[in-house]
């Protein structure tokens, strides 16, 4: 029975070295790593079945759903301009009395930070609302409109929030609301998409679910409108810190989930070789 080999031009994953021609059980010639192992990193054993199959217009969602997730992180980030600001200037109902005075060399840090994450919120704002009127495909079903809906929605309101109060649009319980739309606008999308990429299907501890960022969102905006109701400070500032941590908790879960998007943006626009393109019984060994 003839030798199977790598017929196409196929690089070794530990040193890079192209291993095209050599066989299967071989080694690397130039680091003497076994070929069958960089063949289980590179070639998606999945692929061959219907499921991990790139569909049409799979392209242009994962773009949209990138896309998505960035802009939910960039805007996410209005958290961080109203906390410092709430915490420095003491003033309203979801904030802790007094206030701190920061040096003037830590008060200029704190204004620019405050100027650097506003910007990068309101364009996350921006770009998310260009993401779902332009860049997503025109829908062809009833779910598909709704997701489009949803994440127009979700980005209008975030941007209506940011400036419509641009210092407090980050600890308000209207927060909750675009951040929840949005979430529930991708969804979907990972749903459909996340079969394609091979490292999102197993790399299940650094996937970011999108229900426990909703359960975050959600308790931020109770926590705060609880901190707006109740009457004892104690109890105000309590429900201020659990929501400012709760918020805290879906900005880093929004990382994730922009890695988690471009995983599978990566595996649509470059997927992984089948192993029948790879390797058989065609062509000599590579000469040294």
């Amino acid at each position: 029975m003839p030798e199977l080999r790598i017929r196409k031009p196929f690089q070794c994953a530990q040193c890079g070295y192209d291993l095209e021609g050599l066989p299967v059980r071989g080694n690397c010639p130039e680091c003497g790593c076994e070929i069958v192992t960089s063949l289980a990193r590179a070639v998606d054993g999945d692929a061959e079945e219907d499921h991990a199959t790139p569909r049409e217009g799979a392209a242009a969602r994962a773009r949209a759903l990138f896309f998505a997730c960035l802009s939910i992180l960039l805007s996410s980030l209005a958290v961080g301009p109203a906390f410092i600001a709430s915490m420095t200037a003491g003033g309203g109902r979801l904030a802790p009395p007094g206030g701190i005075a920061p040096p003037p060399q830590i008060d200029e840090i704190l204004r620019l930070t405050v100027t650097v994450l506003s910007a990068a919120s309101a364009a996350g704002a921006a770009l998310g609302l260009a993401t779902f009127v332009v860049f997503m495909p025109i829908p062809t079903d009833g779910r598909a409109l709704l997701v489009r809906a949803a994440g127009i929605a979700a980005f209008a309101l975030w941007g209506m929030l940011l400036f419509g109060s641009p210092g407090s649009a980050g600890l308000s319980p209207a927060w909750s609301l675009p951040a929840a739309l949005a979430l529930l606008a991708t969804a979907p999308l990972f749903r459909e998409l996340g079969t394609l990429s091979r490292v999102y299907r197993t790399r299940r501890a650094a996937r970011q679910r999108v229900d426990l960022m909703l359960a975050a969102a959600l308790t931020a905006g109770g926590a705060w409108a609880t901190a707006e109701l109740v009457q004892t400070p104690e109890l105000a500032m309590a429900a201020w810190l659990l929501g400012s941590m709760a918020a805290a908790l879906f900005v880093f879960g929004a990382g994730y989930l922009v890695v988690n998007a471009w995983w599978i943006l990566r595996a649509v626009t470059r997927p992984a070789p089948r192993i029948r393109e790879v390797v058989g019984e065609a062509g000599p060994s590579k000469p040294n």
